[in-house]
């Protein structure tokens, strides 16, 4: 199913990538900036910069908001073209979706996004409802939690949030914006991703046409912070209104030695063993729940950053230091592995496959998630879960070593 993907890369270094469905009747498309919240450090026009969280995102609003041709939310309102952006961890996305404008979208994304311009005034408007936005965040317990998963787990980075605090947003100037701006947003850091119902001879066309309108304009090279194994901190607290504490057990695996097809099968192999220890069908979530130890489902879940893969298992509970015995020991040996569920887990996997190919979207926004993840430029395949055997299983689990962890607690003031 690769085939199916085609990949071009422009004269200025756009990389652009097609998934054309002619049975659909839309077509999506989405612009990625390799700019995101990580990118903290990097050093342009022969000088270092070293920023506090939030420019990615403030940049997104400011591009959303007054780029080249305005508001793109109304542009493409007014064309009835569904359209929003989004600032990652690893990048900014710029997107939207149409049933018969897609020339109009692309040749206006294209230019809009980088070919933008912010006066002062710009700015400053710019920056109030992200205000809002970071105040509202110290009311959500997920976004506090995130944030002290970032603080406990990582030595050597000061990366919290995506989204800054209110005193960094108002240090951002439009000196150090406009860096940051013609350091980032030029084509050759930049991804244009295309499903659904079009041309490819004629997308391809209009794209080349326009990127001869747009230049590179600085050379740049990002510094990445390498971080040990280790976590920073083994625990914390965080006070907030609650009825109930919840407690989160998070683990940093050290994947640096890992190759892309390992980062590849790991996005199957950890979302089985997490379903077959944790799941709602789980044993241990009924006896965890019959015992009056959790109240609720057990949530989990992991990502990858960088070097690492974050583990994150949590529960309402008011039994914090049992739960968290139970848990570190399932994750450090304890733990199920069960080759009846294990095939059934993939006959499952194949059929959620086969689902996202209905939807062209879903089949390309795959194929860059295992590029971000793994560096493999594919489409999951039913031929790679076939693959995947109970054995090979086993040994990845016994081979991840929990051992570096953060437990985070969440109580009232009380």
């Amino acid at each position: 199913m690769n085939e199916l993907v085609e990949k071009h890369i422009m004269d200025n270094g756009l990389e652009v990538y097609f998934y054309s469905d002619k049975t659909k009747h839309t077509a999506n498309a989405s612009l990625y900036i390799s700019y995101g919240g990580r990118d903290k450090d990097f050093i342009t026009n022969g000088k270092r910069y070293h920023l506090e969280d939030g420019m990615a995102h403030l940049l997104e609003h400011l591009v959303c908001e007054h780029s080249y041709y305005g508001n793109l939310g109304h542009l493409y309102g007014d064309k009835n073209m569904p359209f929003n952006a989004r600032t990652s961890y690893e990048d900014t996305c710029y997107y939207f979706k149409t049933t018969d404008e897609l020339e109009y979208g692309l040749e206006k994304l294209l230019l809009a996004v980088n070919k933008a311009s912010f006066s002062n005034d710009d700015i400053l408007i710019t920056k109030k409802p992200i205000y809002e936005e970071i105040r509202e965040c110290l009311d959500s317990e997920g976004r506090l939690v995130s944030c002290e998963i970032q603080k406990n787990l990582f030595c050597n980075s000061d990366y919290i949030s995506g989204i800054g605090t209110i005193e960094a947003v108002k240090k951002f100037d439009k000196e150090l914006i406009d860096i940051c701006y013609n350091t980032f947003y030029q084509p050759k850091n930049e991804k244009l991703f295309i499903s659904g119902a079009f041309d490819t001879k004629k997308i391809l066309s209009l794209v080349k046409k326009v990127c001869k309108k747009l230049e590179n304009k600085n050379d740049f090279e990002k510094v990445m912070i390498q971080d040990a194994a280790q976590v920073k901190e083994e625990s914390s607290e965080i006070i907030l209104p609650v009825a109930m504490p919840s407690e989160y057990v998070v683990y940093k695996i050290d994947i640096k030695e890992w190759n892309a097809y390992k980062k590849y099968t790991a996005c199957f192999y950890l979302d089985y063993f997490l379903r077959m220890n944790f799941g709602g069908t789980s044993k241990l979530h009924d006896e965890l729940l019959n015992k009056e130890i959790i109240y609720g489902r057990i949530g989990f879940g992991w990502f990858i950053q960088d070097d690492f893969i974050v583990v994150k298992v949590s529960a309402v509970t008011d039994k914090l230091l049992e739960f968290k015995k139970i848990i570190c020991n399932v994750l450090e040996g304890d733990y199920i592995l069960d080759e009846e569920w294990f095939e059934l887990y993939k006959k499952d996997a194949k059929m959620n496959i086969l689902k996202r190919f209905e939807s062209h979207s879903s089949v390309l926004g795959n194929f860059h998630y295992n590029k971000d993840c793994s560096g493999l430029e594919k489409i999951d395949e039913v031929s790679d879960i076939n693959k995947f055997n109970f054995a090979g299983f086993k040994e990845f689990i016994d081979q991840l070593g929990f051992k570096y962890k953060t437990v985070i607690t969440v109580v009232d003031e009380k």
